[in-house]
Parts: C-alpha cells; sequence; structure tokens
C-alpha cells in the first residue's frame, strides 16, 4: 500500500446572494487579484462567456488551478482553488476579503480540504 501524504489545499468556494456581473474582464481582475494575493504562478488563462449569461473561467497554474463559474440569473458563482502547499488560514480569509471587495454584499462559504 502506498503511503499518502499532505501536498495541497483545496478551497471550495461558493457565493450567493450576491449581484453578479457578467464580464469577462471583472473576474479577470478578480482572479488576477487572488492570484497576487495568493503568491501562485499563471501558466494559461482560459475564458468564455456564455451567448446568453454566465462565465467560466480557468487559470492553469504551476501550483495547480483555479477555475470560477458565475451563475448571474442565480445570483450565485462557484469558485475552486487548489494549490500544492497548504493554504493556511490567513491567505484563506484574505481570498474571503478579495471576493467581498469584488462582489460587495453577498454570503460567502468556503470548505478547506488538506489533500
Amino acid at each position: 500500500m502506498n503511503e499518502y501524504s499532505t501536498t495541497g489545499s483545496h478551497l471550495i468556494i461558493d457565493v450567493t446572494d450576491a449581484k453578479i456581473p457578467d464580464e469577462v474582464l471583472f473576474f479577470t481582475e478578480l482572479l488576477n487579484e487572488i492570484v497576487s494575493y495568493s503568491h501562485v504562478h499563471v501558466l494559461h488563462r482560459y475564458s468564455y462567456k456564455f451567448p446568453v449569461m454566465g462565465i467560466t473561467m480557468f487559470y492553469v497554474l504551476t501550483e495547480s488551478h483555479m477555475s470560477i463559474h458565475t451563475y448571474p440569473e442565480k445570483n450565485k458563482l462557484a469558485f475552486d482553488f487548489y494549490c500544492c502547499r497548504i493554504l493556511g488560514t490567513e491567505i484563506v480569509d484574505g481570498i474571503r476579503r478579495i471576493i467581498e471587495k469584488y462582489i460587495g454584499d453577498c454570503t460567502i462559504e468556503i470548505k478547506r480540504i488538506i489533500r
């Protein structure tokens, strides 16, 4: 049997009860600020704006990945961030503050899984 060792953090963030902009540039700026704050490095950025509404973005990081999926019609967004190092409480709290700065009044639920 292989030994399993902890190598990273997986953040699953649900933002609800929010006015969600339907603009790629808005979420590019939000993710770029989280990247800078978290001290991770982007290899590739992908984004797609759906014809009716909603955005999907995916960042490939040297440390793993982050993605965001918006549901403006449901006042919701889903954010996923996996990093191959442990993201401590200070970083998680900082990410919450960045989201609040961009989104404003909303409900944010963050689950952190150490993997």
